[in-house]
């Protein structure tokens, strides 16, 4: 994709939304399922975002079944708890 062009970053259900950002702007966050005890319980889910705000949003609906922790890169961006406690 050329750079600077405009893509919708969001997904909620079924339906894209969110503002839409340049490429320049996306970056890759990944969603580690933690355990009880704080450790990671499998491979990440990999997606891109415009930021923390709809990478938090879009974080909340992949939740399924585990606690887990959103990062970006080497940074922690937030835990999530598990919707099914």
């Amino acid at each position: 994709m050329e750079p600077g062009r405009q893509i919708a970053v969001m997904m909620i259900g079924n339906h894209w939304t969110g503002r839409t950002v340049t490429m320049a702007q996306i970056a890759e966050y990944q969603l580690y399922p933690v355990d009880k005890a704080g450790h990671v319980d499998g491979p990440p889910k990999v997606f891109s975002c415009g930021n923390d705000e709809a990478a938090i949003n879009l974080a909340r609906y992949l939740v399924d079944g585990h606690d887990v922790e959103l990062w970006q890169l080497d940074r922690l961006v937030t835990r999530l708890p598990s919707t099914h406690h």
